[in-house]
């Protein structure tokens, strides 16, 4: 709350959380900022990072601008209301640990849930004016890269998979330099191979 009213035009405010994988009685901080930032989070969130509803703090006023959820989106409501949200104006992300997120086995996610997410986000470029769409598909290609190079490592392709990140590097490399998304995917890519190792 602190942090929106220091920041009048900032759309919401995203603090850390702390996931806990209950099978394996480990947890971590999820990949989040050290220090205070003010940033426009739009590109991060076409490219996959999300923050679950426990670590945002939105504000209502813009939220009923939005009309709220999109009713005809499934599953991934978050994340489309994320992605039209971020477009009207910046968002102040927070380094306090603010809820601790349980990753358990009995957690269901959709057989197509990359197809979904891939909707949306392409939905979320079509609304973009058309000197920005370019940009928008070149996110998505990286994203895109990103998951097959995770496929190819935990396939135990380890060349395929590291030329898989490279190419994906290339698509977007500004976006890989963010605070946001640099260490999340290079965590990604790390727990995949580490995975394709383990494999026998």
């Amino acid at each position: 709350m602190r942090a929106l009213d220091e920041q009048p035009d900032a759309v919401a405010a995203v603090g850390a959380r702390w996931d806990w994988f209950v099978d394996e009685d480990h947890g971590r901080r999820d990949v989040h900022v050290r220090f205070a930032r003010r940033r426009d989070v739009f590109d991060a969130l076409l490219f996959g990072w999300s923050a679950v509803s426990g670590q945002n703090l939105i504000r209502t006023a813009v939220v009923r601008e939005l009309g709220g959820y999109d009713p005809e989106t499934s599953i991934c409501e978050d994340r489309e209301l994320w992605l039209r949200l971020a477009r009207r104006g910046p968002v102040v992300l927070r380094p306090e640990t603010v809820m601790t997120y349980r990753v358990h086995r009995g957690q269901w996610r959709p057989d197509d849930l990359r197809q979904r997410r891939e909707r949306v986000a392409r939905n979320a470029i079509r609304a973009l004016p058309r000197a920005s769409r370019r940009r928008g598909l070149a996110i998505r290609r990286c994203a895109a890269l990103v998951e097959r190079a995770e496929d190819a490592l935990r396939g135990r392709r380890f060349a395929t998979g590291l030329g898989l990140a490279a190419r994906g590097a290339g698509c977007a490399p500004g976006l890989l330099a963010s605070p946001l998304i640099g260490l999340w995917v290079a965590r990604r890519l790390a727990a995949s191979a580490w995975h394709g190792l383990r494999r026998r």
